[in-house]
């Protein structure tokens, strides 16, 4: 069936990869220094307009960027060049994001006032797979799911029409699959897919970084001359149908002005919202609490007659939080980029001796203030996998510490940004996990992994399809501090390394040689922390990896699992039957060896906790003998 012989053979690692190895340059941890000290290393001037959103893949190498000229660029930030320049002339292009872990893939939501369809693009062959139909009103958040096929989107209401709604959305279907409803609103019966009335009105909604919640926020007027009433409200992506599962009154914090973004912090624990009138604050996801406000100095609010007030409905602030979940940057109208830590020092000290319940909001001052930009920097994102700061206005601009400030893609970088640079919470040799919390039945993880620092890891997961891996993965790519996490079955589909069909599986029927080589292209293993979850991966060279951990689940929490991702009959049988005769865990000890195989049961939420934990120690454990 499959095109491509497979490959590998057991063995230790090579010298040359050994060397490597020992020759990578420790992760560094973000400090206030480095943050203070961030200086332009590379500006891209190819949009003749305002940029109007940009998006990083998930292993931070590529940026794309949309413009209001109706261009999309893809940048590769590790060569500081322009990738691709791509044009969307008929409908303009807006809340641009990739899809998943591919760079051949994204979704965007349009410009022009005839038409307020998302549209998912191939950026390969530079096509629309699909229009997404269901909005009458300008599109004002768009956010994919983490890992599935799913995404959400809100909408405004404008003086000429709109629905303001918030609608969710499968990427195989044209149609939406739900609008989102308030809890009295499943109540009174407001439920029917398909009707407008009642809805949530936005603007804006985010999921957390595990996607098992989701929050979307509402403005209702109280029709008795009072300011509108803000919320939050919280949902559980599985059981979203029900209605909210809690709901936060922001009132006391907005002073009547609706929120314009949402975004969860990278551990869970913080909501970070702005608003109309250019109020900036965070949240407890947990109880609603305001934790901080952040403040700008006047003179940056303002960059001639544009000011928050005068700004259109839909250029508010958009702040982003560091990947570590350690600071907060946004940039405003006077073209400045602010730099917070998310707490000040007394309130972090705080938070980790007293009951979350007694601790007072905060009002962090700015740790730095980036200035470069002539016109206003609404688009700012931190790399996720490197000490990289993407900025834009009319141009993007790359920031990078001072002390590499030879321009990005130059024979002075040596990828000494991209990759010398990668980024690391901590640098302990234990290991621990930490702010494990739990909101109404869904577990947020907080999970530090304090792996000696110099040296590069390699893991791969495996298990059949519904055991967890997508998630594992990430949580584990997090605590590894810096990581690539490969989804191997989406790079599949977003790179084309495909031979066939398969009619009777109803999928496709990868090319193996294709996908060694791909893999191997990218020059990772070896050179900086990797996790690749695939769940047939006995093909792949076993001294690529240094543990293979295989997923086990219960065939009926796999069953159930299956049947929610609409999973055929048949196919769900199969799948379950190769899990209880263990195929793929077989198959890999006889293509890896016993010794390199961790097997490991994932059936609650809970146990992804304990198994990164789990693979922590190993990886620590073997440090002597593996590396």
């Amino acid at each position: 069936m499959y095109k491509g012989s497979k490959a590998g053979g057991s063995g230790s690692k090579s010298a040359a990869t050994a060397a490597a190895a020992a020759a990578a340059p420790a992760p560094i941890g973000l400090t206030d220094d480095i943050l203070s000290n961030m200086a332009v290393g590379k500006v891209f001037k190819d949009a003749t307009k305002r940029v109007n959103s940009i998006d990083f893949t998930s292993d931070g190498r590529y940026l794309i960027a949309s413009s209001d000229d109706e261009s999309v660029s893809i940048y590769d930030t590790e060569k500081g060049s322009r990738h691709k320049l791509l044009y969307s002339r008929k409908y303009g292009c807006d809340n641009i994001q990739f899809v998943h872990s591919g760079t051949n893939s994204a979704l965007c939501s349009s410009r022009v006032d005839f038409d307020h369809s998302l549209r998912y693009w191939d950026l390969y062959e530079n096509k629309f797979l699909r229009y997404f139909k269901g909005h009458t009103g300008p599109v004002s958040s768009l956010k994919v799911h983490p890992y599935e096929d799913q995404f959400l989107s809100t909408s405004l209401s404008t003086a000429s029409g709109g629905d303001s709604t918030c609608l969710m959305w499968d990427l195989r279907k044209e149609r939406p699959v739900a609008r989102v409803y308030s809890q009295e609103q499943v109540a009174k019966g407001l439920v029917k897919v398909g009707s407008s009335t009642g809805s949530l009105g936005g603007p804006c909604a985010t999921y957390d970084t595990q996607g098992l919640v989701f929050a979307v926020s509402s403005s209702t007027p109280t029709g008795d001359g009072k300011k509108p009433i803000a919320k939050v409200h919280m949902f559980d992506n599985r059981q979203f149908e029900r209605g909210e599962f809690e709901a936060f009154d922001l009132s006391p914090f907005t002073q009547g002005s609706p929120l314009r973004s949402m975004l969860f912090s990278p551990c869970g624990k913080y909501l970070l919202c702005s608003t109309a009138a250019g109020d900036l604050f965070a949240i407890d996801s947990f109880s609603g609490r305001l934790r901080a406000t952040y403040k700008f100095d006047d003179a940056h609010l303002q960059s001639g007659s544009q000011t928050f007030k005068s700004l259109p409905e839909r250029d508010g602030l958009r702040p982003t939080f560091s990947p570590d979940a350690r600071y907060v940057l946004c940039g405003v109208p006077g073209g400045s980029i602010y730099v917070w830590p998310i707490l000040s020092k007394g309130a972090q000290e705080q938070a980790m001796s007293e009951d979350p319940a007694n601790v007072q909001a905060c009002e962090p001052k700015p740790v730095g203030i980036l200035k470069g930009h002539s016109g206003y920097p609404r688009c700012v994102k931190f790399s996720p996998t490197r000490s990289l700061i993407a900025s834009a206005a009319a141009a993007v601009a790359l920031w990078i510490p001072k002390q590499f400030t030879a321009p990005i893609g130059t024979q002075t970088d040596p990828v000494a940004i991209a990759k010398q640079q990668s980024l690391s919470s901590f640098s302990s040799t234990s290991c621990e996990c930490v702010g494990i919390g739990c909101m109404h039945g869904r577990v947020f993880l907080s999970i530090f992994c304090l792996l000696p620092a110099a040296m590069p890891y390699s893991v791969l997961v495996a298990g059949t399809p519904g055991v967890g891996k997508s998630t594992f993965s990430r949580e584990l790519g997090s605590a590894m501090g810096s990581c690539r996490v490969m989804e191997l079955g989406k790079i599949i589909a977003a790179e084309h390394l495909y031979s066939e069909w398969d009619d009777d599986h109803n999928c496709s029927i990868f090319d193996e040689e294709a996908v060694e080589q791909h893999l191997e292209n990218l020059g990772v293993f070896g050179k900086e922390n990797v996790v690749v979850d695939f769940h047939s991966p006995d093909f792949l060279p076993p001294d690529w990896f240094d543990l293979v951990v295989v997923l086990r689940c219960s065939t009926d929490a796999l069953w159930s699992r299956l049947e929610q991702r609409h999973y055929t009959e048949a196919k769900i049988k199969e799948n379950v039957e190769c899990e209880i005769f263990q195929t793929i865990l077989d198959d890999c000890r006889e293509h890896f060896g016993d010794d390199k195989v961790l097997e490991l049961q994932s059936v609650s939420i809970e146990d992804i906790a304990t198994n990164v934990q789990s693979v922590l120690a190993k990886l620590a454990a073997a440090t002597n003998g593996v590396h």
